[in-house]
């Protein structure tokens, strides 16, 4: 392949954007951007990563690169003849078929003809790691081996550009790993163009040479690998600390856990502390549904003091105090030095508070806290 091959065009985006139309209720709907702003080249050899948090627009993204969706406004432009396909496993099997007969539909289903898949047959059970079972119904496959001659198949495609969605978790972590060998080998192939869409920075950073990350249907950052890796990872680190502070403001417990580790811990105290016993953590008030799972980095941070009492030290400038005027029934609440009505024992539950906290105050002290702020008027 030449140089002015090498660095040809494949296809060009140019503020791109592809909404939907979201129905509130029987007579109301809301106009939704999944892509608002979208412009990048994809050039031939390129690895292209895609990276963003869920709903950010990858997978409408990918239909666009598909042609199976035109964009309401911006323009695509395409090389003349073109073929995209997308990696998609286990299109078109059939539980009652054997895995030999699935891997020819499925084969055919994704484009390719019968003699292409006949010839490789023998590499795809191979890879598929499969053996006898291939000759038995795919009833009988576990989904791990289902998923592995998915990958198997798909993995014979060799269209101009190839589009990957978050497939090569599939199987054991040995199969894991040889998909990821095996997808390395095609990125590094001088004539693959592939466009790799996953959560994974790691995966991003080990198998594309230029990334964009996605962020509420605008690219926020495109171009060299570790530098656009390196902003999302910042990004999601802040985004997840917010969360955290959110949480512990509305005096919720926190309960976090580091992602690949099964140790659960609690935000407490000014330190993230190991829940050590299913009871205890049911004792605390934590749900399954309510661990939030963090990355090592953001982990290690919250374990930092420092982090933890940045964190705590932000939440104490905005607690809540609670006051009643003397001969009044009126609960308030005070923050930022402004008075707010509480209107129920359940809205003060809410707020932190119980009747024990509530502090008794004079007439004068409650006009000059709701004209001039709490400053100066109360000792708290």
């Amino acid at each position: 392949m030449n140089l002015e091959t090498q660095h040809e065009t494949l296809l060009s985006f140019r503020n791109v954007g592809v909404s939907y139309w979201l129905r509130q209720n029987a007579f109301k709907r809301s106009r939704h951007f999944a892509l608002k702003d979208v412009t990048f080249d994809l050039n031939r050899g390129d690895s292209l990563g895609v990276i963003g948090r869920n709903g950010c627009g990858k997978s409408t993204l990918l239909r666009l690169l598909a042609g199976v969706m035109a964009p309401d406004h911006g323009k695509i432009a395409a090389k003349p003849g073109l073929r995209v396909s997308l990696l998609t496993l286990q299109l078109g099997f059939v539980d009652y078929l054997s895995g030999r007969e699935n891997a020819i539909l499925s084969g055919m289903f994704l484009g390719m003809k019968k003699r292409d898949i006949m010839n490789r047959l023998n590499l795809i059970i191979e890879f598929a790691e499969l053996g006898d079972f291939i000759d038995q119904p795919l009833s009988t496959y576990s989904s791990g081996m289902r998923a592995r001659l998915g990958f198997a198949v798909a993995f014979q495609m060799d269209p101009d550009i190839i589009l990957v969605d978050e497939v090569l978790g599939v199987g054991d972590a040995d199969f894991q790993a040889k998909s990821v060998e095996i997808m390395q080998e095609r990125i590094q192939s001088a004539n693959s163009t592939v466009v790799f869409v996953s959560h994974s920075a790691p995966l991003i950073k080990k198998l594309c040479n230029r990334a964009i990350w996605l962020e509420n249907g605008v690219v926020k950052e495109s171009g060299e690998t570790a530098k656009v890796v390196d902003f999302y990872e910042t990004a999601l680190a802040e985004h997840y600390v917010r969360q955290i502070e959110t949480e512990i403001k509305q005096g919720l417990p926190v309960f976090i856990r580091a992602k690949g580790a099964n140790t659960i811990y609690i935000l407490r105290d000014r330190k993230v502390l190991p829940i050590r016993s299913w009871d205890e953590f049911i004792a605390l008030g934590g749900r399954t549904e309510a661990i939030r799972v963090v990355l090592p980095d953001i982990f290690a941070a919250l374990q930092d003091a420092r982090q933890v009492d940045r964190v705590i030290r932000q939440l104490e400038a905005n607690v809540f105090c609670f006051v009643r005027p003397q001969g009044k029934k009126a609960v308030f609440a005070i923050r930022n030095g402004k008075l707010i009505p509480v209107e129920s024992p359940e809205d003060l539950a809410r707020l932190g508070g119980h009747p024990g906290l509530i502090r008794e105050i004079t007439l004068e002290q409650f006009f000059a806290i709701r004209d001039e702020g709490i400053q100066g008027v109360l000792d708290f």
